[in-house]
């Protein structure tokens, strides 16, 4: 028979009962140092901590040392994809700007000192199509993914590891390409 070593799970001794670890992976470096990755989920909020080289014995302590400090001194923010009001510059557009949105609300963690701290927002437009201004370039379909939308505090940026935070930005309208008449009357004035 194999034995459990895993503390903090279901029925063994480093169970917390206010964190329920769902899902751990143990280990230990050469040096004898203890290493532990554990996922919780409380509250629907789910959280994935790395103790690594940890004293021997510690652990299992420690995992909980640190979900204690993450869910006891941040909250999760609310991005809400109704609130994201932008509009875009289309080059050579029917249109010369077109309103975007995003397709899903987005959660991060802040430290609960940052509560009423203001959420920075930029859009960036894809290279490819990206004109030399910074605009978009017609044509361009409705639902169209154009660009990525970074949020941030104190101008710093949302980062994940090895991950691209930037959330899809999709047009809400299509602009065709405007034609010459239109562009010279736009030259004129």
């Amino acid at each position: 028979m194999i034995k459990n070593t895993n503390e903090m799970v279901a029925g063994a001794s480093q169970v917390n009962p206010v964190f329920p670890v769902d899902g751990l992976k143990t280990g230990t470096t050469e040096k004898q140092e203890e290493n532990l990755v554990a996922t919780t989920n409380k509250d629907g909020k789910r959280i994935i901590t790395v103790v690594l080289c940890t004293p021997r014995g510690q652990r299992f302590s420690q995992t909980t040392r640190l979900m204690e400090e993450v869910y006891n001194n941040h909250h999760t923010v609310k991005y809400d994809k109704k609130n994201f009001k932008k509009d875009v510059s289309v080059a050579n557009g029917v249109d010369v700007v077109i309103p975007v949105k995003i397709k899903k609300s987005v959660y991060f963690w802040l430290n609960n000192n940052n509560r009423h701290v203001p959420v920075t927002k930029q859009v960036t437009i894809d290279k490819k199509l990206q004109n030399t201004d910074g605009s978009v370039m017609a044509p361009v379909k409705k639902n169209q993914k154009i660009g990525g939308l970074k949020l941030g505090m104190y101008k710093q940026k949302v980062a994940y590891v090895g991950k691209d935070t930037a959330v899809p930005v999709y047009t809400k309208k299509s602009d065709e390409k405007a034609g010459f008449f239109t562009n010279l009357f736009r030259d004129i004035l």
